[in-house]
Formats: structure tokens, sequence, C-alpha cells
């Protein structure tokens, strides 16, 4: 009997055991599920981290696009200077900066805004060069549009032009209305008869220049008395035939000379002009033993002229070859820019790479330009490009493939001293 008793009680002792071992066991299993849901947790949250803290650094650099994966490349002059060009234009804004936004980077320095000059001669330079397919057209024009809605007082002639000719050029002038481009133009007239730069800015002969041409195109040249227009003009002509500048009256001034000629020019005035004066200012201008002959900016408005007056460039100048052939050598390796001055180490920015490249153009010596020439730091990198999607998702996918790892490790091991 008693016996019975004590294998009853030995089952029941058995059966107590086993059902304490088991829940004990599902206890375990409880504890590693949620084990494995908690890791799974933190690793959800530390990839939405990664994730934050490189949106967090793009948005420093809202308009960088490309990853600077790549150095030292290999490619044409002409494929660095169109680079260069390229890489100055705002993905985020849709205008031209005055520089590229990697150059920024480097010199860890905030990214500047785009600038009305710096866009239309860029894209002016990139329509010159049929290079326009690699821009943002849609974005562009919305940036222009914008733009002169919002500071319609303050660009002068030789801005709102070349934003004329990119609408132009895009068929969108329709965007701002004949009304509008003549208000804005006329916002810059002095009584004396010229035409500021800017709001509040000097009135240089050559504004007169660009808002007779900017009229013509609207053909709207009954706004202004180009009697008294002329009249403002000549008075800052000096005894040598050269022009000077309001900020500098007592100077001489190349650019304000040529444009001054040129405005008498397409104006019906040539009466006005001393052209035997004029061949030998421009032999001046031109002379390589000058140091003014060395910038990029006297180079170009000397070509802005012989295209202005139906010249030939190369008539012009003897000395063109040695010429273009100085502002190659000058082209600098660190992001395929140009100089500002093409006999001297200066840096060169956006503006100076456009007159480099246009007067390589117009003279026809773009072939110049083919032989290879290695970029240090390119300013964007053809042929790698990574979007910032693309980047989260590599992120998120790497995390997660360490993670998983990490958790199968933790199981493998609580199954062993289970």
């Amino acid at each position: 009997m008693n016996s019975k008793r004590n294998k009853k009680g030995d089952e029941v002792t058995s059966s107590s055991i086993f059902s304490f071992f088991n829940k004990i066991e599902k206890r375990r299993k409880f504890r590693a599920i949620l084990i494995v849901l908690f890791l799974i947790l933190l690793l959800c949250l530390e990839s939405f981290l990664i994730v934050f803290l490189i949106k967090k650094q793009n948005n420093q650099h809202p308009t960088i696009e490309r990853e600077y994966l790549v150095e030292n490349i290999e490619m044409s002059r002409y494929q660095a200077a169109v680079e260069y060009i390229i890489s100055c234009f705002d993905n985020e804004t849709g205008g031209f900066t005055r520089e590229p936004i990697r150059q920024f980077i480097d010199d860890n320095s905030p990214v500047e805004k785009p600038y009305i000059w710096s866009t239309w001669l860029s894209f002016g330079t990139l329509i010159n060069l049929n290079e326009t397919t690699k821009i943002n057209t849609t974005l562009l024009v919305n940036w222009i549009e914008a733009k002169l809605n919002d500071n319609p007082d303050y660009y002068g002639p030789e801005d709102l032009l070349g934003v004329y000719k990119i609408l132009s050029f895009l068929n969108e002038t329709d965007r701002v209305s004949e009304q509008s481009w003549v208000n804005m133009i006329m916002d810059d007239y002095i009584e004396e008869g010229g035409f500021r730069s800017h709001k509040d800015g000097p009135a240089p002969a050559r504004n007169t220049y660009f808002a007779y041409i900017l009229f013509q195109e609207l053909n709207e040249l009954n706004q202004v008395n180009w009697t008294k227009a002329t009249e403002y003009v000549l008075s800052w002509q000096k005894p040598s035939g050269y022009f000077s500048h309001p900020l500098i009256p007592s100077g001489e001034n190349i650019g304000e000379t040529v444009y001054a000629y040129s405005f008498l020019n397409i104006s019906s005035q040539n009466h006005l002009i001393n052209n035997t004066r004029l061949t030998e200012i421009i032999s001046e201008s031109f002379d390589l033993n000058y140091y003014l002959a060395y910038r990029l900016s006297i180079a170009y408005v000397l070509l802005d002229f012989a295209l202005i007056n139906g010249m030939s460039y190369l008539s012009l100048f003897t000395e063109n070859e040695a010429m273009l052939q100085g502002i190659k050598q000058s082209q600098q390796n660190l992001h395929g820019n140009f100089p500002f001055e093409w006999k001297d180490e200066s840096f060169g920015d956006i503006y100076d790479t456009c007159r480099a490249i246009t007067i390589f153009s117009k003279n026809n010596k773009l072939d110049l330009l083919t032989e290879n020439i290695t970029i240090i730091h390119p300013p964007l990198s053809p042929f790698f490009e990574i979007s910032e999607t693309g980047s989260e998702f590599i992120v998120f996918l790497v995390s997660s493939v360490l993670g998983l790892q990490g958790i199968i490790v933790l199981v493998k091991k609580k199954k062993m001293k289970i």
C-alpha cells in the first residue's frame, strides 16, 4: 500500500518537476524571443539614426547630389572646363554660383547663393557649347522668374539682357511681361541719360550699351532719348580717346572704352567714332607685353567688341595664337578652371572659366583643348554617381545585415546554454 502511494507520489513529483522545467523552458524561450525583438528594435533605431545623420549632413550642403568617390581624374581640358561650369549649377534652387559646390566643401566654407550674372554667363556659355542638356532648365527658368519677381529693381541692363537671352533661348520670355522688362530697365535710368549697373550703383557707359540692346530686342527703343544718352556716354571720354569708369573717373578703362564705341556703332553714330584712334587703342590693349593683356576679362571684352562690330578677331589681333596657348596652359589642375590672369597662378571662378572657353569657341579653337589633363579634385564625378536615397538604402542594408548576424550569434549562444 505504502509502495503504491510512494509510486504515485513519485509520479506526481516527476510530473511536477517536468511541469516546472517545462515552464522554465517556456520562460526561457519567451525571454529569448523578447531579447530578439528588443535587438531588432535597437537595430531599427540604429539604422534610422544613421539615415538621420546622413540627411543632416546633406542638409548642410543642400545642392550636393553626387558623392566624390574619385580623385585625380584624367579628362580632356574641354571636358574639365565644362564640368567646372556645370558644377556651379545649384540643383536645389536652379541658379549658378560663382564657384563650384566642391570647392566650398574643400574650404569648409558656407555654400554661396546663385547670382543672376553668374547664371546668365554660365548658361549662355553652355548654350554656345551645346551642353545645355546637362542642366535642369525647368528649375533654371523657375529660379529666374522668382528672382526677377523678388528683386525687380535690383538688376542692371547687363543682368537683364543676359536673363532675357536665356529665356528667349528657352522660349520662356512670356514668363515676364514686356512692360515688366521695360520697367526694370527704366528703374536703372538716371536723369543725366545713363543707366545704373544695379540699384543705387554707378552708371558706367557699358550699361547704356546693354540697355540699348535690350530695348532693341523688345522693340521699345522709343522709351529713351538716345541723344541725351549719347551725350552722357561721351562725357566719360578722356582726351586720350579712352573712356573712364564712374568709380575711377580719372583713369582709363578698356572695358568702358570698348562698350562706349560699340554703343556708338550700334546706334548708327559712327561719325562720332575716331576709327584710327580706336584701332590704336585696341592694339595697345592687346599688346602681350602690357600687363592688362593677360587678363581674361580684357581678352573677352575685345572678343565681344569684334563680334558686336562684325570684325574678325583674328585680323584684329595678330598675337591671337600666342594668347590662346597662354590661356590653355594656365588651366588649373585642381578643379579644371581657368585663372583670372593667365600669366600668374591667380585663382579664377565661373566668370573667368566661361570667358576662357568662349574665347576658344569663338576663335574656332576648341580643338586646342582636346588633350588630357589630370584634375586633382573633379568638381563633379561623371563616373560614379550615388543619390542620397541610394546612400541611405546601402547604409540601412549593411547595418541590417550586421545586426541580424549579431542576433543569430546571441540566439545560438542562448540555445547552447539551454
